[in-house]
Parts: structure tokens; C-alpha cells; sequence
């Protein structure tokens, strides 16, 4: 039975001017330019019947497991809601 779906990358791919600038923000680190090495979770999705079980943040950890073996600096989130802000709000 299916408790959720988990899109990510399988390949690590170079930063980019915007993921650089957030990497200095938060981390008060100045890597080269496109030299971090970044992921992407592009969606993630548990079902009604299986929320509140820790099921998202067990699904975190084996994304973070997994990228952690193919290298990744940094795992972003893709949280595309067209503008609204509803959906970043929401993943927060």
C-alpha cells in the first residue's frame, strides 16, 4: 500500500547565482561561484490516511541519506506555486 510519493534528482548539479547568494545568507560561507553542488526535492506527497506519522520527515532523511552519497552539498526545495506563496508557506 502506498503512503507517499517523493520526487528528487538523482544527479547532483552546479549552484547557480540566486542558490549562492542564499549559501552565504544562511551560512556566512563564500564558496566559488557554481562550484556547490545542489539536489532538488521536486515533490513530495503522503497520503491523508498516513499524515501526522512522521512519514514526510522519514522521507527527508532518506533524501538527505541519498544525496549525501551522490555528493550533494545542499538539497533545495522546489516549492513552485505560481506566485501565490501559498505552497512555500505551506513547507515551511
Amino acid at each position: 500500500k502506498k503512503v507517499g510519493r517523493f520526487g528528487i534528482t538523482t544527479a547532483r548539479g552546479p549552484s547557480c547565482d540566486e542558490i549562492d547568494t542564499t549559501i552565504r545568507q544562511l551560512y556566512q560561507i563564500d564558496p566559488p561561484p557554481n562550484t556547490a553542488a545542489i539536489a532538488a526535492i521536486i515533490y513530495m506527497f503522503v497520503e491523508p490516511d498516513h499524515r501526522n506519522q512522521n512519514i514526510g520527515a522519514l522521507a527527508l532523511d532518506v533524501i538527505s541519506a541519498i544525496h549525501t552519497v551522490q555528493g550533494v552539498d545542499f538539497t533545495v526545495l522546489v516549492a513552485d506555486d505560481n506566485g501565490s506563496g501559498g505552497l512555500v508557506r505551506w513547507y515551511e
